[in-house]
């Protein structure tokens, strides 16, 4: 079911574009100092009939420590948000990644712990974990790619999938379809750990959730977008 994913979770010059044409420059304040080294705020309302998620009053919140940093801090429903701007922008249909989806991506066609195979000697040289990223969210695509071309699969941060959570795979759909049905829906898939953990949750079988409007500072997303033939 995959079809084209994005290379790399979403990264602040990529997420920028989203936020100055809904909220314009000023709110952003981009024109009065740099993007880096604080947080931002702005009014979500108009994004609430797409996204109900975002209630009255939300207010986004993103920490960014440069261009090519990761978008950390989000909650599921602002990830939706940009889903829903970049869809109506493009006419294309992009979305959030299933959890059977994000874990193939993440193998990349390898049965091991990593996309790279069992040897946790190497994880150095494909992720950001706890022990080299000085326990900061670090540049996108700065580690090597897995085999499918993907980077940042494992570790710098969690990344929101569109499932709600499950307990068990039993009765999980067969075509990599997202999993609706009874869920835990206050709760939502998150993969691939982060810059703060260590080796072992960033394994691509590795499952964790976190509540819909959670907001952390190593919460972040990836999207995709469905080929028509």
């Amino acid at each position: 079911m995959l079809g084209l994913l994005v290379r790399w979770p979403l990264a602040s010059g990529t997420f920028l574009p989203f936020v100055m044409a809904v909220f314009g420059s000023g709110r952003w304040g981009v024109s009065r100092r740099p993007l880096a080294e604080s947080f931002r705020r702005i009014d979500l309302a108009t994004l609430r009939r797409d996204e109900p998620s975002l209630t009255a009053g939300h207010k986004l919140q993103i920490r960014c420590h440069r261009r090519d940093g990761e978008v950390v801090v989000t909650t599921r429903g602002e990830a939706k948000g940009y889903v829903t701007w970049l869809k109506r922008m493009t006419g294309k249909d992009y979305r959030l990644l299933s959890e059977a989806e994000w874990e193939y991506a993440a193998r990349a066609g390898n049965p091991g712990r990593w996309s790279f195979g069992d040897d946790e000697a190497q994880l150095g040289e494909h992720a950001w974990f706890d022990k080299n990223s000085d326990r900061k969210t670090q540049p996108v695509a700065k580690k090597k790619p897995n085999a499918f071309g993907l980077y940042d699969m494992h570790g710098n941060v969690w990344q929101w999938a569109e499932d709600p959570w499950h307990d068990r795979y039993n009765d999980a759909p067969s075509d990599g379809s997202v999993w609706g049905q009874g869920s835990n829906v206050s709760d939502r898939v998150v993969r691939g750990g982060s810059s703060v953990h260590s080796p072992g949750l960033r394994r691509s079988a590795f499952r964790a959730r976190d509540y819909s409007d959670a907001r952390r500072y190593v919460l972040g997303f990836r999207v995709a977008r469905t080929l028509t033939p």
